[in-house]
């Protein structure tokens, strides 16, 4: 858009109305930018025309004297200046262009360039609202226990003593989980500590790591497995293992 980098502000929860895949909408592995670039630029380069040529129908000049940079547009002959956000009214009355020509990546300002991160000094300083962060009148917070055997469930829980703590407005108990609500996160927290629980593991209860990694050389090991190509007997086959590591940090969600 030839905007002023350093003035922007993006609205939190921002989302634009461009259909995704299964409306999937993630932002993970770096590929924001990589997977949305074409239409993201498109839709920067559209916006960009709408608002010269709205600059210019107040002028009444063609849209071709017209230049941009830093979110301001002028008219070289005349120099007039007008300012992005004093014709979005009007350009968003336009119909979007058809034809969108993009720039020459040797002429981008700012894609491929080192940048001031702008989102650093409020990191820094602990400003950015995150969801843990959000306090509403009369919020109730839960802390929850979940089966730590998958497929696992809930048999019994001895919730006497937590339900007694201050705070604490109800204990939950469902098919494979128990939850403490009260009146804060830690007051919940602490409760759910003092419950006494009893997990019936079920049928995946004696599955370790052992045992999955046993029944990965049983299934290579298989004859009707598929091969890609064949290999002598006598050629070593070295073997390495890694565990299911996630890239994903701890973050508040």
């Amino acid at each position: 858009m030839t905007g002023w980098w350093c003035a922007s502000r993006v609205p939190k929860w921002a989302r634009a109305p461009i259909p995704r895949w299964r409306n999937w909408w993630p932002r993970g592995g770096s590929q924001g930018v990589r997977s949305s670039q074409d239409y993201v630029r498109k839709a920067g380069a559209a916006a960009r025309m709408m608002l010269v040529n709205a600059a210019a129908a107040r002028w009444k000049v063609p849209a071709t004297e017209c230049t941009v940079e830093r979110g301001v547009i002028t008219h070289g002959p005349s120099r007039r200046r007008l300012r992005y956000g004093e014709v979005a009214a009007e350009a968003a009355r336009l119909q979007p262009p058809q034809d969108i020509p993009l720039r020459d990546p040797k002429d981008w300002k700012i894609a491929g360039k080192s940048m001031h991160r702008l989102d650093i000094p409020d990191k820094v300083m602990g400003r950015p609202v995150f969801g843990v962060d959000v306090a509403l009148p009369g919020m109730l917070h839960a802390s929850i226990a979940q089966c730590p055997v998958f497929g696992g469930k809930l048999k019994s829980v001895d919730a006497s003593v937590a339900e007694k703590m201050r705070g604490v407005k109800k204990v939950v108990r469902e098919g494979d989980f128990v939850a403490v609500v009260a009146d804060s996160w830690w007051r919940a927290d602490q409760a759910l500590q003092k419950l006494r629980i009893e997990w019936d593991a079920g049928a995946n209860g004696n599955v370790s790591s052992e045992t999955i990694a046993a029944m990965l050389r049983d299934g290579l090991a298989d004859p009707k497995l598929p091969q890609a190509r064949k290999v002598g007997p006598n050629i070593p086959r070295p073997t390495s293992t890694t565990p299911p590591w996630s890239r994903r940090p701890a973050r508040p969600g």
